[in-house]
């Protein structure tokens, strides 16, 4: 009886950092990153690129993608990735995720990186809803953390502001922001209570959410 070996072969690339595995039987090329989990603005390239401090139209960027413009996801940070697909030959935007274009959106897959540029090969796309967060940190005006970070405000300098109409803002131990508003529309935020726990800790339970980069907590309780 003849026996017949079976010699498994693999081409491996570096380029950059990334790596592609290519099967000897010519099969799908498998990126060599790292798993990640980002959530961001969903939106398309040419739009992200051509003008990223100006939103979108309504519909502007599903036309671009489906006139295939490859779609990116940009965090919190400013990071923007270009997302693909992560199954060859196999449509990344199905109908209901072109309908999220514009949005927030979390994206699960292998992140690589090469001649300066981010791509995630995607596993999974979800939309990213609020979410329930409970978080402690200092209570201050918007005005002074951003105007002087790290200069703390005289006594009373952020109650003038809010009371002036500032929003006011909650900065966590890990140095994120996070702009505080009403839970209930036309009900004000800051009683006279809460202003007088401006410039100290507090614990605020609320609804998280992100757009655009910014995250806001609409705050159902708000305790010293």
């Amino acid at each position: 009886m003849k026996k017949s070996s079976i010699i498994a072969l693999c081409i491996v690339f570096v380029a950059g950092g990334t790596c592609l595995v290519i099967g000897a039987g010519g099969g799908q090329a498998v990126p060599q990153g790292r798993e990640v989990t980002l959530t961001g603005k969903l939106s398309c390239t040419f739009c992200t690129m051509a003008h990223p401090d100006t939103p979108c139209p309504p519909g502007c960027c599903a036309k671009c993608v489906k006139a295939g413009d490859p779609p990116s996801l940009t965090d919190a940070a400013g990071n923007m990735y270009i997302l693909l697909t992560g199954e060859m030959a196999k449509p990344l935007m199905t109908p209901q995720r072109i309908e999220w274009l514009g949005g927030q959106a979390t994206v699960k897959g292998i992140m690589v990186q090469r001649n300066g540029m981010n791509a995630i090969f995607v596993e999974s796309m979800e939309k990213a809803e609020a979410k329930q967060v409970t978080v402690r940190g200092s209570l201050h005006c918007t005005f002074c953390t951003l105007a002087h970070p790290d200069t703390p405000c005289p006594p009373g300098c952020c109650a003038k502001c809010v009371k002036a109409g500032d929003p006011p803002s909650l900065t966590d131990a890990s140095g994120n922001f996070y702009l505080l508003l009403t839970g209930e529309m036309a009900t004000p935020l800051m009683t006279p209570e809460r202003i007088e726990m401006l410039g100290g800790q507090a614990t605020v339970k609320g609804l998280l959410v992100n757009q655009n980069g910014i995250n806001a907590i609409f705050v159902e309780s708000m305790q010293k």
